[in-house]
């Protein structure tokens, strides 16, 4: 989420910290007029809103409902939302709480797109910054909280015409910005209003000008069938065993919307089983991999990387993440829930069997291309705590891959199986990962070995074959170094996604 955009456009409220240390909850100091303007938002009585809610977020406020003004805005015009919620508790933890509105819809082209409106209650005027902080409410007041919305999303595309939905929630800015936690009230049980279980409320509905978009083809998960091994893997990173030219590989990878990627992306990856691993290959066509990380478990994301998300019972709970840089660093993590917990706690679970080797040359096939590839064996042990054991042939799990490269903008980003319908690039959304299907050896038809490839008038020039052993990450042996050729700075820093 572009959370920050909201923070930095607070201009008109000073945020005053106390000492040093940890970060204290923001204080605000209001004018006269801005106190007033929170004043007449805490009301006397309960309203009557069009759009009845009574949503309770763990016993602390309750969103009785909403009204929409206008009742039908015109495509990619403003609209204001009136929140109403009333305090039941005050918020007693630390933190620096706000308001989140998923605006989603739409648009032309097809496809849905979202809005984003985190924010603090009460606006300082149509699109002013938020006045009232949930941490300062107090207990029984009912809140008016209005918020103006642009029905245009951050690429510009118009929401509507057709219907549009208001998701909503409070979350924890200080936990997301600090390190990357996604915490917020939870809706309790019993509560009727629609929701996901993670604290985000379908909160109301409504229509965007007259008719509507043809709807975009619905999301359809990949499928990846995972073939047993008809012989032994030699972790070497180059992918040339017997039993991977049985194994069944991906179309090249998209951008994590869906939409192709230059020739210069191309990555793809495969996969193989037996009776004790799992196994994994990426192709990644690349002229110059680098990576400056040489420990395991730093932030390999800020640079080239590949990366593997599993969730064997497919409950986007109790997952594995996986990273392997051009070094044969790796970044291994247990999330025991969507970016919960922080990925430092989440990165001190290590698979004690892991191995991994990476190879830096050229990519098998017909015509000489540069890349780098990367061999990987999970022993079914080492994923136990993500509910993964040896499988059966029939068996299905949710799976996805991805690869990074350097400047890690939105087309440096490369996507098995699309994580949105537009730019938000969240690799954790394990709703949108496809399936790895096991099955039994290929036909013997298809177990066919590559040709080699006949040499041409001309060759394009390749770098020198440089392979990277297999290393046992449980053995403590550090990670060989790999002198590898500098790339071109990028132009603009870009934001790297954070695993």
């Amino acid at each position: 989420m572009n959370r920050s955009a909201w923070i930095l456009s607070l201009a008109a409220i000073v945020a005053v910290t106390a000492g040093t240390g940890c970060k204290k909850p923001r204080k605000f100091v209001r004018t006269k007029a801005q106190q007033e303007r929170v004043d007449n938002a805490i009301l006397s009585s309960a309203p009557s809103p069009k759009h009845v809610v009574n949503a309770n977020f763990d016993d602390v406020v309750e969103l009785i409902g909403i009204d929409i003004d206008p009742p039908n805005p015109a495509p990619g015009a403003k609209v204001t939302v009136h929140f109403y919620w009333k305090v039941l508790a005050e918020l007693e933890s630390d933190g620096d709480w706000m308001i989140f509105v998923h605006l989603e819809g739409p648009v032309q082209g097809g496809g849905v797109a979202r809005v984003i409106a985190d924010h603090y209650a009460v606006e300082d005027g149509p699109g002013g910054a938020g006045l009232y902080p949930p941490k300062e409410w107090e207990k029984g007041q009912i809140i008016k909280d209005s918020k103006t919305i642009d029905l245009v999303d951050p690429r510009g595309r118009k929401l509507g015409p057709g219907e549009c939905t208001i998701y909503a929630g409070l979350f924890d800015m200080e936990a997301y910005r600090s390190r990357q936690a996604d915490v917020r009230l939870q809706l309790k049980a019993g509560t009727t209003a629609k929701h996901d279980g993670k604290g985000r409320l379908e909160a109301a509905k409504f229509q965007v000008g007259k008719g509507t978009i043809s709807k975009a083809k619905p999301f359809k998960a990949p499928t990846l069938q995972v073939r047993k091994a008809t012989g032994p893997v030699t972790l070497d990173g180059k992918l040339d065993e017997p039993a991977w030219k049985g194994a069944v590989t991906t179309a090249a990878f998209g951008r994590p919307d869906g939409k192709p990627l230059p020739a210069n992306m191309r990555t793809q990856v495969k996969m193989l089983w037996d009776d004790a691993a799992l196994y994994m290959g990426f192709l990644v066509r690349d002229a110059k991999p680098e990576s400056k990380f040489t420990k395991r478990d730093e932030t390999l994301w800020d640079e080239d990387v590949v990366e593997v998300y599993l969730d064997p019972d497919g409950d986007s709970k109790n997952y594995v993440e996986l990273q392997v840089s051009p070094k044969n660093v790796i970044f291994d993590a247990l999330f025991t829930a969507r970016r919960q917990p922080a990925w430092e706690q989440a990165a001190k679970w290590n698979m004690a069997g892991l191995q991994t080797a990476v190879h830096i040359g050229t990519l098998p096939g017909r015509a000489p291309t540069p890349g780098w590839t990367v061999e990987i064996r999970i022993p079914w042990a080492d994923l136990a705590p993500a509910k993964g054991t040896k499988p059966t042939v029939g068996t299905k799990w949710r799976a996805n891959f991805f690869r990074k490269e350097l400047p890690g903008d939105f087309t440096h980003l490369a996507s098995w199986s699309p994580v949105s319908d537009d730019t938000r690039a969240d690799f954790h959304n394990l709703e949108r990962a496809g399936y790895i299907a096991f099955v039994g050896p290929p036909p013997a038809a298809r177990a066919r070995v590559v040709p080699t490839p006949k040499p041409a008038a001309k060759v394009i020039p390749a770098p020198v074959p440089k392979t990277v052993r297999a290393v046992a990450p449980s053995a403590g042996v550090p990670q060989p170094k790999l002198a590898l050729p500098p790339k071109a700075a990028p132009a603009a820093p870009a934001p790297a996604n954070q695993p």
